[in-house]
This record gives structure tokens, sequence and C-alpha cells, in this order.
């Protein structure tokens, strides 16, 4: 049998909050880098706690890390991946069914909502749904 992917949204019609990511840190406890996360996670805990409280199911998250004009967002050590480790793992990785992530130039915002699917039209593809491939061009480890 095969397993179909589950497609969700990013959160819709929920408010972006302003917000200053903080990229995952191992260093040891009290560290600058440490004191910055700890700090970025209460915000998000303040974000999300509403709808936390207030979903039932399973949520979805993005966060727009947003860097000044002249910085590269290809590099730099600005993984996006890091910076969504640490949200996801706040928000508890049994309630997230999806979380997005994206690097622009400009303000950076997290929003958090209910997990909805994509709505289904027919003739767009198996199971009604979009297809999209996308090939990356960037190693992530590079």
């Amino acid at each position: 049998m095969t397993h179909m992917a589950m497609v969700y949204r990013r959160p819709v019609g929920v408010l972006r909050h302003s917000v200053k990511p903080q990229l995952a840190s191992w260093d040891r406890a009290g560290h600058p880098s440490q004191v910055k996360l700890a700090r970025f996670l209460a915000h998000v805990d303040a974000i999300a706690g509403p709808v936390l409280a207030a979903v039932s199911g399973r949520i979805a998250a993005e966060l727009i890390v947003g860097f000044g004009d002249g910085v590269l967002l290809t590099d730099g050590g600005h993984d996006l991946g890091n910076y969504l480790f640490p949200v996801a793992q706040r928000l508890g990785p049994g309630r997230v069914a999806a979380i997005f992530g994206r690097k622009i130039h400009g303000p950076s915002s997290l929003a958090v909502g209910p997990a909805h699917g994509p709505s289904r039209s027919p003739g767009r593809g198996p199971g009604g749904y979009r297809q999209a491939q996308v090939r990356s061009v960037v190693s992530a480890a590079g």
C-alpha cells in the first residue's frame, strides 16, 4: 500500500506577531546564545499559548526570518532549519502537523494556527491536490 503525504497550508487568518528569531543553540546553559534563545522561546510561548489552548487538534506554524538588505540569505550560517527546530520543539512535535519557514529581507514574524489541508478541487492530480516538484540548487550542508 502506498502512503500519500498529507499536504498542509500555511496558517491563514491568524495574526502575525513580530519576533526576533534565534538559532538553535547547543552551548552550555547560561551562554549568551542560550539566553537569547530562551527569550525568543518565551515569546513563542506567549504567541502560541492561546492557540494551543483553543485548538484540540494539530497546528501549523510559519516563521519568517527577516534580515537587513545587505545580508545574503543563502550564506552566513543562518540555516533555516536551525531557526525552525527550536520552534517545533517548543510547540510540541506531537502537536505540529506542519511548520513553514522562509528568509526574507524585511521584518521577522511568527504565525500559529490550526492545521488545515488544502481545499480539494477536481482535476488537479491524485486526491484533487495540486502537485509541484522542487529541486534544490544549494546544498543544505554547504
